[in-house]
């Protein structure tokens, strides 16, 4: 790889970082192997204070590529604790399970203490040369981010005063509601967001924090108001982006005996796929 490329990969995986506040540490376990902590805001919270789920697989794919330089490629993450709250403080210990001559197995695992409030695995692998190129799916037709609408969570009146208290509504992203050419935004059903972190280009770690859409989505597909506790989170990551702004299309697929399961995928402007995630998620109502 030329030095200017080190350079901009370096610079892009330092801003990840400091997305999240995160402080690195290289501990005497082994080679690869990092440390990291950072402090819950009101940023990197839900609007309830805990742990925002965004937040957690962002960091996880943020450590793996700081752990071995390598771009992300899959990621997923169980959330063990949810008694987070606004003002603790986590470490993470990140682990290279595995070091091939192109892919590494990543372990994140952050501790509040003594307590293990999430975990996750990754893959991080550098591109092959003359491989299969192609998307098998087509990218939803809907109008730009700048005719689209700021999305308004239907929040209850107390949870929305709450949060607001809290700081939750300073969190660093922006998400507009996407619908097609000259129609309204949809209500209920499959529904797509033009998302961004202002001023920063949609790593695999900033898709990861934004495209935590999909227990709220359930949700409202179903004509309700309310969203979810996450018990996994997972992303598949494509091709890279050249964009601060990106089109999450959510699918809610099923709802049933209180829990939810639901995919996205995340598009470029000009219809490149650059990710696919999946959840399943403890569902809340807020009405």
């Amino acid at each position: 790889m030329r030095a200017n490329e080190d350079d901009v990969r370096a610079s892009a995986q330092a801003a990840d970082r400091a997305l999240f506040g995160l402080e690195l540490v290289e501990p005497a376990g082994g080679a690869g192997d990092l440390e990291a902590s950072f402090t819950l805001t009101g940023a990197l919270a839900r609007h309830d204070g805990r742990l925002y789920g965004g937040t957690a697989i962002g960091i996880a794919t943020a450590l793996a590529e700081a752990a071995t330089d390598r771009p992300a490629r899959w990621v997923t993450v169980q959330y063990i604790d949810g008694s987070t709250t606004i003002g603790d403080q986590l470490t993470c210990r990140v682990e290279v399970l595995a070091g091939g001559r192109r892919t590494s197995q990543v372990r994140v695992r952050a501790h509040r203490g003594d307590d293990e409030i999430f975990c996750g695995l990754a893959s991080v692998a550098e591109p092959k040369v003359d491989s299969i190129v192609g998307t098998f799916v087509e990218m939803p037709d809907v109008a730009p981010p700048e005719e689209s609408l700021p999305y308004d969570p239907p929040l209850s009146r107390q949870l929305r005063e709450s949060a607001k208290a809290k700081g939750i509504f300073e969190r660093t992203m922006e998400h507009r509601a996407a619908h097609a050419p000259g129609e309204p935004p949809r209500t209920f059903g499959p529904i797509g967001f033009w998302s961004r972190v202002p001023g920063r280009i949609a790593s695999p770690t900033v898709i990861a924090y934004l495209a935590d859409m999909v227990p709220m989505m359930i949700v409202h597909a179903a004509g309700r108001a309310g969203a979810g506790t996450s018990l996994d989170n997972t992303m598949r990551f494509g091709e890279p982006a050249d964009d601060e702004w990106v089109l999450l299309h959510v699918l809610p697929e099923q709802a049933v005996a209180g829990f939810g399961h639901g995919s996205v995928h995340v598009w470029s402007r000009d219809g490149r796929l650059l990710g696919t995630g999946s959840q399943t998620s403890s569902l809340m109502l807020f009405d």
